[in-house]
């Protein structure tokens, strides 16, 4: 079950290191301790098929914290996999991916069809790849075959983002810093066991690598990847190396 709504989010926010993990990285938890009405799925506007980044989308919306959401073709900005907004749905695909919703006061992951996701009356709806935590037990392997996900992908060493909940019903984002291609990050199976120890019952891998965006109270607290161009620099990422910036995405996880 989701925990309770309120009249305000609350949201507790811990940078992740070595100190707090016993782990030789960085990152962030955000833990919402409310998140009935307060957690959101949204597409770009415009829709699938264009690209907007993450602090565009999240401003416009008013959302306090957001991240990027579901994976996307790079070529041509389409999203991959189902996407539902506030009940409307966006994107319905037979993909074979794990999906993380919403539907009435509980949250749900698990593979759906198409009939699924039209009838079952989904609040929110987004496809990841790979579902790294089931009931508290890591699933990598098991999701993979399921997917049709290659090892290559599950072992690739990268920024990370997943989400999912815990046994008290609070939604749970987890990003673990890092520099696509150059080898800094995290791969699938140990993002799964960083989930367990932090309290995951259920997390599902979302798009990582430079997509990698997390906002909080206007302010992008991971590093990123992409270099900005002269006319980015308003995006760039004040943690990360100097001249990144924050990638065009699609779908974004909100909190307002």
């Amino acid at each position: 079950m989701a925990g309770s709504a309120g009249s305000e989010v609350n949201i507790e926010h811990t940078v992740l290191n070595e100190t707090n993990t016993g782990l030789n990285m960085t990152g962030h938890l955000m833990v919402i301790k409310n998140p009935l009405s307060h957690l959101h799925i949204l597409p770009p506007e415009g829709g699938c098929g264009v690209r907007v980044r993450t602090t565009i989308t999240a401003r416009a919306a008013g959302c306090v914290l957001a991240t990027n959401a579901g994976f996307f073709n790079v070529e041509t900005g389409a999203c991959i996999g189902n996407l539902i907004s506030n009940g409307k749905v966006i994107e319905v695909t037979d993909v074979q991916k794990i999906n993380f919703g919403v539907i009435a006061d509980s949250f749900v992951a698990g593979y759906v069809n198409e009939s699924m996701v039209t009838k079952t009356g989904f609040k929110q709806l987004v496809a990841g790849a790979v579902w790294l935590v089931r009931d508290g037990v890591k699933y990598v392997d098991i999701s993979a075959k399921k997917e049709n996900v290659g090892h290559g992908f599950i072992v690739e060493i990268a920024p990370r983002l997943a989400i999912g909940w815990n046994s008290k019903g609070e939604f749970l984002i987890l990003e673990v810093n890092g520099l696509e291609f150059r080898d800094q990050g995290y791969d699938l199976y140990q993002m799964a066991d960083l989930s367990i120890k932090l309290g995951f019952e259920n997390s599902i891998n979302l798009d990582g690598g430079g997509s990698v965006t997390v906002d909080y109270n206007g302010v992008i607290l991971n590093t990123c990847s992409d270099n900005c161009t002269p006319s980015d620099k308003q995006y760039a990422c004040p943690a990360g190396p100097t001249g990144t910036c924050e990638r065009s995405v699609t779908s974004i996880i909100c909190v307002m």
